[in-house]
């Protein structure tokens, strides 16, 4: 997300859902650590696999087979919510939050192998 005056409304609006119960979708952690340390709101990871294509800008093929893995609601942990947001809870907040997405993205990749298996 661009650091400007639109990056940093958007950045305010999802921690103010955040804040009001909504749920708020993200590509990425770029900006997340500020939201989740302002809201302590919990991540649900979603991954989708698709088949590869000759560029990375190409769909896939119409009737490839794609999938959307929904991983298990990840509570914002205890130790993370800090009052003021610094810039070192942010940090520690994307942190936590990319840990989350890589360690979900890696179970969901063994339970596409598992069941491509049976």
């Amino acid at each position: 997300m661009p650091v400007t005056r639109l990056g940093v409304d958007v950045v305010s609006r999802a921690a103010q859902m955040l804040a009001n119960g909504e749920a708020v979708a993200a590509l990425g952690v770029g900006d997340l650590g500020y939201v989740l340390a302002r809201s302590g709101a919990p991540v649900l990871p979603i991954h989708v696999y698709a088949p590869t294509t000759k560029r990375p800008t190409d769909p896939p093929a119409r009737k490839a087979d794609i999938s959307v893995v929904v991983g298990n609601l990840q509570p914002f942990p205890h130790y993370l919510k800090k009052a003021p947001v610094t810039r070192a809870n942010v940090r520690d907040a994307g942190e936590w939050a990319r840990q989350v997405l890589v360690d979900s993205a890696r179970e969901s990749a063994r339970e596409m192998e598992r069941h491509h298996d049976q």
